[in-house]
């Protein structure tokens, strides 16, 4: 079964710089009707990422323990991990990879917990 695990970066990032960051990184871009993802790929690994720019579907006290980590994140990005080996270690190296490019990140996990970027293994569940 995927998980999905949402990055908040400091940095406002366009659709567009995001799509050419992980075409970059050498994943593509994917249209699906309406839906635009990106996808990435390493053997039988995946990663797929959606662009949610500033529109944070986050509660107050949520916002309040984001803001704890990044004050005034300006941009969401969420990657669905696929349930194959290596997959999280995908997701591993382009929080690591759109960090250094973009800057400071938070993670948030489908226990609702928030991680600094330190805090990358954990929050992905790598030993």
């Amino acid at each position: 079964m995927s998980s999905i695990i949402s990055i908040f970066l400091k940095e406002k990032i366009s659709k567009e710089n995001f799509f050419d960051f992980l075409i970059h990184m050498g994943g593509y871009k994917q249209s699906i009707g309406n839906l635009e993802q990106g996808v990435l790929e390493s053997g039988d690994s995946t990663i797929w990422l959606y662009y949610r720019g500033e529109s944070f579907n986050l509660d107050n006290e949520e916002l309040f323990e984001l803001n704890n980590i990044i004050q005034d994140a300006k941009t969401e990005i969420a990657i669905e991990i696929s349930s194959e080996d290596g997959s999280s270690l995908l997701a591993k190296d382009f929080c690591e990879k759109i960090s250094q490019q973009f800057g400071t990140l938070a993670l948030y996990n489908e226990e609702g917990i928030f991680f600094k970027s330190k805090d990358i293994n954990k929050a992905l569940y790598i030993e």
